[in-house]
């Protein structure tokens, strides 16, 4: 009786290993796409970014006569 016990562990144990490979694979490969949906976000984030600070720059005598309460508020 326990090797009918052993084998029938030893036979869920080699099915978990069989298909962990797979899963790993389908779950690396979804962070994989994920990184980049994430990477392509953060690069047009940072050019909007800096398009906005690059114009706040370059008109900085009327930003700074901006009330920021009243901009905030809206």
């Amino acid at each position: 009786m326990e090797y009918c016990d052993a084998y029938y562990e030893l036979s869920r144990l080699l099915h978990i290993a069989c298909t962990l490979s797979l899963t790993s694979a389908d779950a690396e490969r979804s962070f994989s796409c994920l990184e980049l949906v994430v990477t392509h976000l953060r690069t047009v984030m940072l050019d909007a970014r800096l398009s906005l600070v690059s114009v706040l720059s370059m008109y900085s005598v009327r930003a700074n006569t901006l009330d920021m309460e009243r901009i905030l508020i809206c």
